[in-house]
């Protein structure tokens, strides 16, 4: 028994010297990692440059293969959360939203997660990156950015915007362009709260004709971010909820929103993707509205899914 202990101790220290670096200055292995949080070590161990030939060839190959998909042919209007949550686990963001706030104001209560010194708090679960539902090993970010770039690059006509306090703020994307760059992009754009039916109202104001659009965001319940008023409209956890009883209230239903574009654009046969990568409740209609599709988390099918939709095979 003390053998086999030994034997296993001795392997994890052989393991463990793989990722450091000797300092002849003091006699100590240290870990060879730079700007990153100390819980972060045991994803990242070593930190390692990469080799820019192979990132090289890697990119080439991505976006050669991107362009031999062949187009669906219809116009888009991709929305996309972009902000802290949709790459870092809550506990590691700089700020998130109080759940014991008051109710009657508008304005929710923000507080920080972080103490002083960086630690993170203590209460829950701690993860460094937030996970897409499904595939655990995907950040929501990086799964909107490539999803979206992917119909960017054998698409026509493609918007691409990110949701802000006033609404949407679409960018000005070259389809040439890498992931990285765009993903720089949107993460730099002018991002703010979800609300759903944002990118609906912004293609009516502007009589933009759109076939299909698509909400990523991590999850629906970020809608209690939003003041009392801006929730009318949805349900309980960002659901599908009834219309609002005073005429005076703005209805923010995606699901109706889409009804009244398709009313007043002339657009019938448009319809309404909303994406939840990290999270599993969802239910953007109560299966009264056609042409609305809610997909949960992420997996190498759902690209097919969504074309086959767009494409109206699920009529």
């Amino acid at each position: 028994m003390k053998y086999e202990k030994i034997k296993s101790a001795a392997i994890k220290t052989a393991r463990r010297r793989t990722k450091q670096q000797f300092d002849p200055k003091t006699g100590l292995w240290h870990w060879n990692v730079k700007n990153f949080h100390p819980k972060e070590l045991k994803y990242r161990g070593i930190d390692q440059p990469p080799n820019a030939d192979i990132i090289t060839a890697l990119s080439t190959l991505l976006n050669e293969t991107l362009l031999l998909i062949p187009p669906v042919g219809v116009r888009y209007l991709i929305t996309m959360d972009m902000r802290e949550h949709m790459y870092k686990g809550r506990h590691f963001c700089k700020s998130r939203t109080s759940k014991h706030g008051d109710q009657n104001n508008d304005h929710v209560q923000q507080t920080s997660t972080s103490s002083d010194n960086g630690n993170p708090d203590e209460r829950g679960k701690k993860r460094v990156f937030a996970e897409c539902f499904y595939y655990n090993n995907v950040i929501p970010g990086r799964a909107a950015v490539t999803i979206a770039s992917h119909i960017l690059k054998r698409e026509r006509e493609v918007m691409i915007a990110v949701f802000t306090d006033e609404g949407i703020h679409t960018s000005a994307l070259d389809r040439n362009l890498g992931f990285p760059e765009i993903e720089n992009i949107l993460i730099n754009a002018m991002n703010g709260k979800v609300q759903l039916d944002a990118p609906i109202k912004w293609a009516m104001e502007t009589n933009t004709k759109i076939d299909i659009f698509i909400n990523m965001v991590d999850r629906p319940t970020r809608y209690m971010e939003l003041g009392k008023k801006a929730r009318v409209g949805r349900g309980p956890g960002g659901r599908y909820g009834p219309p609002p009883k005073s005429p005076s209230l703005e209805d923010h239903c995606p699901a109706r929103a889409l009804e009244k574009y398709r009313l007043q654009c002339n657009q019938p046969n448009s319809k309404l993707i909303v994406m939840s990568l990290a999270s599993q409740r969802i239910c953007t209609t109560d299966n009264n509205h056609s042409g609305i599709l809610d997909i949960i988390g992420i997996d190498k099918y759902v690209p097919e899914v969504m074309d086959a939709f767009a494409k109206g095979k699920f009529n």
